[in-house]
């Protein structure tokens, strides 16, 4: 199959956002110009005020403080917030402090995310951090959602979570491939989830190596995987869809 992908390293918007979260990771996505100047412009916040009410029994004031500690770049309130995860109980906020993680602009905020990633067991808690993760769009990141996405031995929850944050990186071969493999998955929904990032992502990009991915599906790939790829090709062909004898 020839892929017009030539380079790991291709500098392209992807059109299509992950819908699940977007908002609340709408700083995390400047992450990759902000976090390379020293002109960002700073929230103002006690951070010491916000690090004691990080740590109070008042769950909206704690909700409260990591969001805004979130926002500036500071060593001393990611360290906080970092710590915070690790002793958190209420699975309510843990989510919460992964998303202020993730819209950190501090330096160690994608290595931190990918440690949650590899480790942390609950998957609500991975999922936040993986669509966290897509918005930072390194090397580091890729790696470490593809590692989630082709593990066959994962469920079904965290390798759809880590395939749509993958539709946020730079377009890669490395990425259209394990793409093209999780279409042949076991899984169905991760199959169907597969073709639909491949379709997203590298449609626009690269037509005639998306659409000779998605016709070379066979039978046993699952009806409902071949149904999706049936659907996306009828998209990026633009082919007519009979009604009858009319013509839509």
């Amino acid at each position: 199959m020839k892929c017009k992908i030539l380079s790991n390293t291709m500098p392209l918007v992807v059109a299509a956002l992950i819908s699940a979260g977007a908002a609340s990771f709408s700083v995390a996505a400047s992450y990759a110009s902000s976090a390379s100047t020293d002109t960002v412009t700073q929230p103002q916040i006690n951070v010491d005020n916000e690090i004691g009410n990080l740590g109070s029994g008042d769950v909206p004031a704690r909700l409260s403080s990591a969001r805004k500690l979130g926002t500036v770049r500071d060593d001393k309130a990611f360290l906080a917030l970092t710590s915070a995860l690790k002793d958190e109980k209420n699975p309510l906020m843990r989510p919460k402090i992964v998303e202020a993680i993730g819209n950190s602009v501090n330096p160690g905020a994608p290595d931190a995310l990918i440690d949650i990633v590899k480790n942390e067991k609950d998957e609500t808690v991975r999922g936040t951090a993986m669509r966290a993760l897509g918005y930072t769009r390194s090397g580091k990141a890729a790696a470490a959602l593809l590692d989630v996405f082709g593990n066959e031995n994962e469920q079904d929850g965290p390798r759809i979570a880590a395939a749509n944050a993958l539709k946020m990186q730079d377009p890669t071969r490395t990425i259209f491939d394990a793409l093209v493999k999780g279409m042949k998955s076991k899984s169905q929904q991760v199959g169907e989830t597969s073709v639909n990032a491949l379709a997203d992502m590298y449609g626009p990009l690269d037509k005639d190596g998306t659409v000779n991915a998605l016709k070379k599906l066979d039978a046993g790939s699952g009806r409902r995987v071949r149904g999706a790829a049936k659907d996306r090709l009828d998209k990026i062909e633009l082919k007519p869809v009979n009604n009858g004898n009319k013509r839509q």
